[in-house]
């Protein structure tokens, strides 16, 4: 069944009962049709979490969700391409760790980061911004250098040293 997005989302096992025309995933009004419930799947939720900003129900009232991005199953392909697990740390979609003014949400913005680590990078709780995006790199150099993905770690070395933050 089509919904009125075009979304087919017979392929996803729903029956769709409403729409909302912006964002072509899975929303509110959907009935599950196999044991497999897709709204509990962790990157379905980091997906709502970006569609929240998008809409402004979020703190980030400047954020903006790219346009591919509304698309779930868009999201999804670069969620898994992209995840890792960290012994029981939890990990967050973060599109301000490489540039703390960005308000832009892209898969050229993002990456998957510990949530501690982005929580301390951005001064969330932790006082003056600079000085916690000093701590962060220390942590990340220390903690998890060998643990998160190479390409993740030099992406956040590689903008710690634009911003001037190192």
């Amino acid at each position: 069944m089509k919904a009125k997005n075009g979304v087919d989302w017979s392929e996803w096992g729903f029956e769709v009962y409403g729409y909302t025309p912006e964002y072509q995933g899975i929303r509110m009004r959907v009935k599950r049709k196999f044991e497999e419930n897709v709204s509990c799947k962790d990157s379905y939720m980091k997906w709502e979490r970006l569609l929240r900003f998008d809409k402004k129900e979020e703190s980030d009232k400047e954020a903006v969700l790219c346009e591919e991005w509304k698309d779930y199953k868009t999201f999804l392909k670069w969620y898994d391409e992209n995840t890792y697990q960290l012994d029981g740390e939890k990990v967050s979609v973060s599109y301000r760790i490489l540039n703390p003014d960005n308000h832009y949400i892209s898969p050229e913005t993002c990456v998957i980061i510990p949530q501690s680590v982005t929580r301390m990078y951005l001064g969330r709780g932790y006082g003056e911004r600079v000085y916690n995006q000093k701590l962060a790199l220390e942590t990340i150099e220390n903690k998890y250098k060998d643990k998160i993905p190479k390409a993740v770690y030099d992406r956040i070395m590689q903008s710690a040293e634009k911003e001037g933050a190192e």
